[in-house]
């Protein structure tokens, strides 16, 4: 129940700071709703053409033209991100290989 509170309360926060551009695929309600987990300023969302079981998006909380634009803060915020999911996905299905 408390895991289920602070979910909505990421989606809250989650909302409020990624909502700032029309042109963005990433921003709205729609994504907002996918949101798996926030590292610092990275998130994961569920894919919404996931092409396997566990498949999902990493995206910036920032407007971002590409990963080469990532701050080095990002670029760690991510790659802690990625960490943290593969472990939870390699818990979850221990037959996930890569």
């Amino acid at each position: 129940m408390a895991q289920e509170d602070s979910l909505q309360k990421l989606k809250k926060l989650e909302h409020e700071s990624v909502m700032d551009s029309k042109d963005c695929p990433f921003c709205g309600i729609e994504v907002t709703d996918r949101i798996i987990e926030r590292t610092g300023t990275v998130m994961s969302i569920k894919d919404k053409y996931p092409v396997t079981e566990h498949h999902m998006l990493i995206i910036p909380v920032r407007h971002t033209p590409d990963f080469f634009s990532l701050t080095s803060k990002e670029k760690r915020d991510l790659d802690a991100l990625i960490l943290a999911l593969r472990k939870r996905i390699l818990k979850s299905d221990p037959d996930v290989t890569g």
